[in-house]
């Protein structure tokens, strides 16, 4: 069903298991993946807040104050699902960049343009853990996150049994 058919008169709402937003974007919901031929494609959708991510999902339409800003914070239980996929994906989709990625990259042109960056990743306040988590766990080949609106590539290298593979995500 598209976005917006209605059902029985009322409007059909995709937004937390996902759907076709428009005839050629698919969202994945807040936490989901999809098969695209043989690239296995998951996301996480949201931003990390450590107050909400623990609560459930809790709001309802028409929005308030508080709940137009804490519908679209990451939840626990939607990384928890996503920690339980089996086989490993391709590509990882996430809306924060997992916590700790300025580790594993040269941060140099990252801080030119965005200096407060440095900052924030000395506090450890930069990024999201359960993003973190998941790519660790589901070692995709690629990871691509938006939330900070700027260039910034990382390789990071996937360890198993305490010794390096060459399994990275890039």
């Amino acid at each position: 069903m598209e976005s917006g058919a209605k059902e029985d008169g009322k409007c059909v709402n995709f937004r937390y298991y996902g759907g076709w937003a428009t005839p050629n974007i698919y969202f994945l919901g807040f936490a989901g993946f999809v098969k695209f031929g043989n690239i296995r494609i998951g996301g996480l959708s949201g931003i990390y807040n450590a107050h909400n991510y623990c609560l459930g999902d809790h709001e309802r339409s028409p929005y308030n104050e508080n709940t137009i800003r804490s519908v679209y914070h990451v939840r626990e239980y939607d990384a928890y699902k996503l920690m339980h996929l089996e086989e490993l994906i391709d590509i990882f989709l996430s809306h924060d960049w997992p916590f700790g990625i300025a580790d594993y990259a040269n941060c140099n042109n990252l801080f030119a343009t965005k200096k407060h960056f440095k900052d924030e990743i000395q506090q450890g306040t930069l990024g999201c853990k359960p993003a973190a988590q998941l790519l660790e766990k589901l070692k995709p080949s690629y990871c691509f996150s938006a939330q900070l609106h700027c260039k910034f590539t990382a390789v990071v290298e996937h360890e198993e049994g305490g010794r390096v593979t060459i399994s990275y995500t890039r």
